[in-house]
């Protein structure tokens, strides 16, 4: 039997507490992730105002899907 590979991808305040969360199977990219952990979390993110991504989360199409999910007066 083979076991599908799983990847984790956990947003975190600057303190480091969840905010977001999402389990996807490896095919699925890190930016693809996130939108999806940010757009289930989103009632919960009321209040972000800046999101940090490491190298993994450049361009300009997620900087744009963060902010179509948070609200357009987020940085990222």
């Amino acid at each position: 039997m083979t076991r599908a590979r799983r990847k984790r991808h956990i947003a975190v305040d600057t303190q480091g507490f969840a905010h977001a969360v999402a389990v996807t199977t490896a095919e699925v990219t890190d930016r693809k992730a996130a939108l999806q952990a940010l757009e289930r979390c989103k009632p919960s993110l009321t209040r972000v105002q800046s999101l940090l991504a490491d190298g993994g989360y450049v361009g300009e199409p997620f900087a744009q899907g963060v902010r179509d999910i948070l609200g357009e007066q987020v940085t990222v």
